[in-house]
């Protein structure tokens, strides 16, 4: 088992040039759930949450992004950033897994990406998770489209009634972009039963930590027993984007409804990014679960 966590956690992770689509929880929460328990979470980020999932759940999400500012050199399409997500998780099985279905465009990218994950427990209170995407990203400016298969690992283990640890190794096989990897490693904490801090820490395994490492921090508060307030904050030296996010969830037991907010900079001015010089790039993304079982 020693082993299983040390590889997990070293494995050697690729990151495109396009950003990661999340859903909306784990984006009004600052982008962390690495650690999270919930069964859309486990399509999109950690594979191996999605065993001690409750219920089975379709999700069909939309985010939508513009760039502010006074930048000169902007070359930006404001209608271009955008995206579509939509998934299915089956928590009825001891072998529990779902799919996913991703259309968005970003930093002159489109992707198309068809998704499947398994979660199955080892132990009590520990899961193993695989997730498999085949990716379709087409270069808007070139007209040509770069197909690639990935294959993620991830580890969920509940260390207490009120702790979970998360670990995720995605495209272990280095199918694309050998030189941009990173690794990351979550956790989860119920200060209450009704506040929850979550965290992420990560950086690029074949590069620098000063240059390459990402934080990331983020908080849900329940209340009224059908609402929850979510917010976060992260560092990407790696994406050198850093900024706030907030969002708000009802859920009705049959049906919820998420929105979340966030507002993005430059961490370092002197470095490249997405995001120009002297903007902010301010994105919403919203979305809607159903409970099928």
């Amino acid at each position: 088992m020693k082993t299983l966590l040390l590889f997990l956690l070293f494995s050697q992770m690729a990151l495109t040039s396009t950003r990661e689509f999340q859903s909306t929880s784990s984006f009004s929460a600052g982008g962390t759930g690495v650690a999270s328990i919930e069964s859309i979470d486990a399509t999109v980020l950690n594979p191996a949450g999605g065993a001690f999932a409750q219920d089975s759940k379709f999700y069909a999400g939309y985010t939508g992004a513009s760039f502010l500012g006074d930048s000169k050199d902007s070359t930006s399409n404001d209608d271009n950033l955008n995206g579509f997500m939509a998934a299915v998780y089956d928590s009825t099985d001891k072998a529990r897994g779902g799919f996913l279905y991703q259309r968005y465009t970003d930093d002159g990218i489109r992707r198309n990406r068809i998704g499947t994950s398994m979660a199955m427990p080892v132990g009590k209170l520990t899961s193993l998770g695989s997730s498999y995407f085949y990716n379709m990203d087409k270069d808007l400016s070139k007209n040509k489209t770069k197909k690639f298969h990935q294959v993620n690992l991830g580890m969920t283990s509940i260390i207490s009634q009120r702790m979970v640890l998360g670990i995720v190794a995605n495209d272990i096989l280095n199918t694309y972009d050998k030189e941009k990897t990173v690794g990351t490693v979550g956790l989860k904490y119920a200060l209450s039963d009704t506040i929850q801090a979550m965290s992420d820490v990560g950086y690029n395994y074949r590069g620098k930590f000063k240059t390459s490492s990402f934080y990331k921090f983020g908080t849900q508060i329940n209340f009224m027993d059908q609402f929850a307030l979510r917010g976060g904050y992260k560092v990407d030296k790696y994406e050198n984007a850093k900024g706030f996010s907030a969002g708000l969830a009802w859920n009705a037991g049959k049906l919820a409804i998420n929105i979340g907010y966030s507002d993005l900079k430059r961490n370092d001015q002197l470095s490249t990014s997405f995001i120009n010089k002297d903007e902010s790039l301010k994105e919403i993304n919203s979305s809607l679960v159903i409970a099928i079982k």
